[in-house]
């Protein structure tokens, strides 16, 4: 009794802060998207918890059980949800503004429908007959279809992390990564898959749980602890505008700014090839978490890399448009602005310019090129 106890408690404690941290954050930002996102992603967390003790009843003290009924199917439906949320959120935080493919909805809404809907419909004319199709089908799939969405949050959170120049933000990801991961690893891989194909006792699967619910409770523990300073707000909304700096700090900062445009303009440090933003701070002399800071406030640039593909992208601009380097390869002229390899120069100067170098190159010659 003394460990149902125990168990009943880190419940309680895990229920307690995902409340905190909704209401922290609604109170902070209540018509902010991502924290919209993330107090969906605390109620399924909370459904988690409690459909727990109903599905576990057969192994727990009728004092520590919750029969919810026909409840369970709407509080499963919301659990399952997570991975989905986890996705839609890393995608809003990282990808400034791009749109959501829509095959990774298409994803969303099919394994969504697996979880209870049509399980729920089928279960009284297959179970019996086709206990493995159930099980592939209800439980393999959709936790695949979860790992793909989960995947796709971590490939953004962790690309172009280096370049990113949003100090929260990058503080934001390894949130999301410990997140997807841990969720990956122990709610799907390990107790949602393993322990069934094991065919271990429930009073195991509720101990697996209760790690899960310990490692949860530990994660928006820390959260709830962050939430409470003062710029709480950017861990949620990394992009929101800084607080405003005291004179001092802006003569600095121009000096600085200053000299990173002359970096760029005269000394057109751009056309290092793999230079990143510790080189560049290492090159100026300049700390590098104050460096991504002025890019980023001073400049405007999110990214590392945007900042280097509109200089590099510019100065090749300025070569296709003369007349006098018409016999010059465009891998060359790639080559000498600062790229590694034409792939990603094509890359960029599709998305900046919206043709390719050959074009524009051509149409340079009929009217005056907007470099």
């Amino acid at each position: 009794m003394n460990l149902h106890l125990l168990y009943a408690a880190i419940d309680g404690a895990h229920v307690a802060f995902l409340v905190a941290l909704a209401i922290r954050l609604l109170a902070l930002a209540p018509r902010n998207r991502n924290v919209q996102l993330i107090a969906l992603l605390a109620f399924g967390a909370i459904c988690s918890v409690v459909s727990a003790r109903h599905s576990y009843m057969a192994v727990l003290p009728a004092a520590f059980a919750v029969d919810l009924g026909p409840l369970i199917i709407p509080m499963n439906l919301a659990r399952n949800l997570t991975s989905g949320l986890v996705m839609v959120l890393s995608h809003r935080i990282f990808r400034d503004g791009e749109r959501l493919p829509p095959p990774l909805l298409a994803v969303w809404a099919v394994q969504t429908s697996l979880e209870e809907p049509l399980e729920w419909m089928a279960t009284f004319a297959w179970a019996p007959a086709q206990p493995h199709t159930m099980f592939a089908l209800y439980e393999v799939v959709p936790s695949a279809l979860q790992i793909v969405m989960l995947g796709f949050a971590l490939v953004w959170a962790l690309r172009d992390s280096d370049a990113d120049l949003v100090e929260a933000r990058r503080k934001t990801r390894v949130v999301l990564v410990v997140v997807s991961v841990a969720h990956i690893v122990l709610a799907l891989l390990v107790e949602r898959l393993a322990l069934q194909i094991w065919a271990l006792p429930s009073d195991v699967y509720f101990a697996v749980h209760t790690c899960v619910t310990v490692l949860g409770l530990l994660l928006s523990g820390t959260i709830v602890v962050l939430l409470l300073r003062p710029d709480a707000a950017r861990f949620v909304d990394p992009l929101r505008p800084a607080p405003v700096a005291a004179a001092a700090e802006v003569s600095r900062d121009e000096y600085d700014v200053a000299r990173i445009r002359a970096a760029f303009e005269s000394e057109r440090v751009y056309r290092r090839m793999g230079l990143t933003v510790g080189a560049l701070a290492e090159h100026l002399k300049i700390p590098e978490y104050r460096l991504r800071s002025l890019i980023h406030k001073n400049l405007g640039y999110r990214n590392f890399n945007t900042l280097l593909h509109d200089y590099r992208v510019a100065e090749v601009c300025e070569a296709l448009a003369d007349p006098a380097q018409d016999d010059m390869p465009v891998l060359t002229l790639a080559l000498t602005a600062g790229y590694q390899s034409i792939t990603p120069f094509n890359r960029a100067f599709r998305a900046l310019k919206g043709m390719t170098p050959t074009q524009f190159r051509a149409r340079s010659r009929q009217k005056p090129a907007d470099c």
